[in-house]
């Protein structure tokens, strides 16, 4: 939950664990709130993060 906080208040933190779940997070929001379908940026942030390409969310 700091994690999150801190990424809300425009911070990064030095300890972030779980990336790929905060972007998966983002881009969920995205899909639902904003975009009305997931952004193809977002897939593509996910694949520069360490542990390779993957899918960033299921929609």
């Amino acid at each position: 939950r700091r994690q999150l906080a801190d990424l809300l208040a425009g911070e990064l933190p030095d300890d972030l664990t779980h990336g790929r779940q905060h972007l998966a997070l983002v881009s969920d929001f995205i899909a639902y709130h904003v975009a009305s379908k997931p952004l193809k940026s977002l897939a593509f942030l996910g694949g520069l993060m360490p542990g390779g390409p993957e899918e960033v969310t299921d929609a």
